[in-house]
């Protein structure tokens, strides 16, 4: 047995709006020669609504994360640094490295955006002693 559809019929809208907007809807409809429902139909069957998505909060949220990765890696850059000559530095250097390639994987396939991120990075000095000796200062 087929259901039939229920056909259209007329139902009561109830929305709260401030009483000067009551008035312009009420003004505009008698200005379109109309009644107040007959205007609000017509509004709803021509409504071309546009949303906007709130990216703001998201880039915030993602600020904050990559904030909290860029802290962590710059913890285990500074121990590696002062741990170098021991066997677990090179651990920690090689995990930085394959983390430093991710990231930058990450960012040259999205292009944040829209435009290409150039991450600096400085190039390690050479301890002082090593620069006086380069240079010939007796030490």
């Amino acid at each position: 047995m087929l259901e039939e559809k229920p056909r259209d019929h007329f139902v009561q809208i109830n929305a709260k709006v401030l009483l000067s907007e009551r008035e312009l809807l009420n003004s505009k409809a008698r200005g379109a020669q109309m009644n107040t429902s007959q205007f609000v139909r017509k509004l709803i069957a021509d409504a071309n609504v546009h949303v906007h998505l709130d990216i703001a909060g998201q880039l915030r949220e993602l600020n904050a994360w990559a904030n909290r990765i860029n802290s962590n890696l710059n913890m285990l850059a500074k121990i590696g640094n002062i741990f170098k000559d021991q066997t677990d530095a090179d651990l920690i250097i090689h995990n930085l490295t394959l983390i430093r390639e991710s990231v930058m994987g990450t960012l040259d396939a999205g292009k944040i955006g829209g435009e290409n991120l150039v991450l600096k990075h400085r190039k390690r000095r050479k301890p002082k002693s090593q620069r006086r000796k380069d240079a010939g200062v007796p030490t």
